[in-house]
């Protein structure tokens, strides 16, 4: 087939939204003929020998004297280029006339996906945006971080009614939802065309890491590690708090850095835990990796994410995971060959008992490590062909 894929965030080496965009890229051109729609301003992260043969790779942009003003505001940046990738979208496929047309990212259903003008079937997803936080954890966060999730949520249902937004909604065969919250929050017309998958996956080079020595089989305190951006969603408190919990004398490793972390780092004090728990900031992909790989558990406490690829790479690792039943961890938890623990969303001190004992069940359980392929490139490949097929069929018209 010949397929237009959109995907305003797509770099090569990195995670989250750009990961996501690049890996599902190189998924679709593992059997099919690819171009992508990307940002001409993030070209020089993409090197020549980085794009298999099947991708053509299409850089477009705003005006350079737009771009200048609008380069650091993302959010007014993703709307006007979802404008000009629109028109783009729309040149490109009466010129070549594409089997289907797949937005990839941003993955957020309340966004717009102009991509949709091009008159081709059309794919939205994955796409998430729909986690809450549960009412009995909004205690986690303070006055003014509840403020802005009230205002967070009131946002996406005002957009629900955005005639922009919309028109992706009905111009899309199928919506990839990344979350069953995503699928419960759009209208019911469109969540019935709705599947779900998470947009998180790992390649190559992590997947080499999985093969490598653990690196840490002397005996010691078992060690959990609690990675990303420091933020008072991500639950980093219920973390902290688990740790004193435990039966275990459990040690925990802070890596990353965010608005959050005076705050943890205060709570740490407190609570007299510093000689178990440690802080560093930003790390090399690889060397976050090693750091997990020795690990005995990974920590992911977010208080709603809609597919954190902290487990996806922890799993790959064959690391064992702690998280909210919720959101994406909730349905990666439950994917073929996954060793997450899925905790319910109870009262803040309930969370922490819950997150406690996990990590002394996973002490005390002592089962090899499996390195879990669940979201591996070949995975997604396999997806990817299956998604195809279902909405244009197997074989592409273009071939008639």
């Amino acid at each position: 087939m010949r397929i237009l894929i959109s995907a305003y965030a797509c770099e090569p080496g990195r995670g989250s939204e750009p990961g996501a965009g690049w890996f599902w890229a190189i998924a679709a051109a593992a059997q099919h003929e690819i171009t992508v729609l990307t940002r001409a301003s993030r070209a020089h992260t993409i090197s020549p020998n980085d794009v298999p043969p099947r991708m053509t790779l299409r850089f477009v942009d705003l005006p350079r004297p737009l771009l200048r003003v609008v380069r650091s505001h993302e959010r007014l940046y993703y709307v006007l280029w979802q404008v000009v990738a629109g028109v783009e979208a729309s040149r490109l496929h009466r010129r070549e006339r594409f089997d289907l047309v797949h937005h990839v990212t941003f993955a957020n259903a309340w966004t717009p996906a102009l991509a949709s003008m091009a008159r081709a079937p059309f794919i939205l997803g994955p796409v998430g945006g729909g986690p809450t936080i549960p009412p009995q954890l909004l205690a986690e966060l303070s006055r003014r971080a509840r403020f802005f999730e009230c205002l967070r949520v009131a946002v996406r249902r005002i957009n629900t009614f955005n005639p922009v937004i919309r028109y992706g909604w009905s111009r899309a065969r199928v919506i990839v939802a990344q979350n069953h919250e995503t699928v419960e929050a759009l209208p019911r017309e469109y969540a019935a065309k709705a599947t779900v998958r998470p947009h998180s996956v790992v390649g190559p080079d992590l997947e080499r890491q999985s093969r490598l020595p653990r690196g840490r089989d002397e005996p010691g305190h078992p060690v959990a590690v609690l990675s990303g951006r420091l933020l008072p969603w991500k639950g980093g408190t219920i973390a902290v708090h688990a740790l004193r919990r435990t039966r275990q004398e459990w040690h925990l490793e802070i890596i990353g850095a965010g608005p959050s972390e005076t705050h943890l780092r205060e709570l740490v004090y407190r609570l007299r835990l510093a000689a178990r728990v440690s802080f560093t900031p930003w790390l090399p992909r690889e060397e976050l990796w090693r750091i997990i790989r020795r690990a005995d558990a990974v920590l992911v406490p977010s208080l709603r994410d809609d597919a954190p690829f902290t487990i996806a790479e922890a799993q790959a690792l064959g690391v064992p995971v702690v998280a909210f039943d919720q959101g994406g961890a909730a349905v990666m938890g439950r994917m073929s060959g996954t060793s997450v623990s899925l905790v319910r969303p109870a009262s803040t001190a309930g969370a922490a008992d819950a997150f406690a004992e996990a990590l002394d069940d996973i002490a005390a359980n002592g089962e090899p490590r499996r390195p879990s392929d669940a979201f591996g490139l070949g995975e997604l490949e396999n997806y990817v062909t299956r998604l195809y097929a279902s909405v244009v069929g197997p074989e592409s018209s273009s071939r008639r």
